[in-house]
C-alpha cells in the first residue's frame, strides 16, 4: 500500500506531528513494557498495563474533542477496570500473587513502569485514530511507527555489537 501511495510524502509532511507521537509512543511502550516484565510477574505487568486503556482514553477524549461527554457505561466500565487494576496492583504489592519473590523496590519499579506503558499504549492508539480519521490506513501507520525505535534499540546495544553484527563466516 505504501508503493502505492502517490502522496506518501505529502501526507507525512501534514501529519509529521501525529506520525512522530506515535513513533516515539511505540517506544515508550516497549521500553516500559520490558523494564515492567523484567521487575514484575509478566502476567500482573500486562493486565496492570492493559487495564489503563479506557480511564486514559476517556480522559484525552475529554481533554480533546469539543463538547465530548462520555456515557454512563463508558464512565462505569472506566471505573470497573481502573477497580480491578487497583486491586490487582494492591495483591502485587502484598505479595500475594503468582509469583512474590521479586521484593519491594524491584515491584515498584515494576508497577510504574507498568503503568508508563498502559499510558503510553492508550496514547499510541489516540493517535493512530486521529491519523485513521485523516485517511491513513491501519496498514500505513504499522508500516510508519517503529522507525524510532529501530533507532532506539540501535542505540541501546551493548558496546561491541555493531562489531558483532558486522562479523559474517
Amino acid at each position: 500500500e505504501l508503493k502505492k501511495s502517490k502522496t506518501l510524502k505529502f501526507d507525512i509532511k501534514q501529519d509529521w506531528k501525529d506520525l512522530t507521537a506515535v513513533n516515539l509512543l511505540t517506544d515508550g511502550a516497549w521500553m516500559t513494557f520490558f523494564y515492567a516484565v523484567k521487575n514484575m510477574e509478566p502476567a500482573v505487568s500486562s493486565a496492570i498495563a492493559n487495564s489503563l486503556g479506557p480511564i486514559v482514553t476517556l480522559i484525552l477524549s475529554f481533554l480533546t474533542i469539543k463538547k465530548f461527554k462520555p456515557t454512563k457505561p463508558e464512565m462505569i466500565s472506566a471505573a470497573g477496570v481502573l477497580g480491578s487494576m487497583l486491586f490487582l496492583m494492591d495483591s502485587a504489592w502484598l505479595g500475594k500473587t503468582g509469583v512474590s519473590d521479586y521484593g519491594r523496590e524491584r515491584l515498584l519499579i515494576g508497577i510504574s513502569m507498568s503503568a508508563a506503558c498502559g499510558i503510553f499504549m492508550a496514547m499510541n492508539g489516540f493517535f493512530s485514530k486521529r491519523l485513521n480519521n485523516r485517511g491513513w490506513s491501519a496498514k500505513k501507520i504499522l508500516a510508519m511507527r517503529f522507525y524510532a525505535l529501530i533507532g532506539l534499540a540501535g542505540f541501546m546495544l551493548p558496546e561491541g555489537a555493531f562489531g558483532w553484527l558486522s562479523q559474517s563466516e
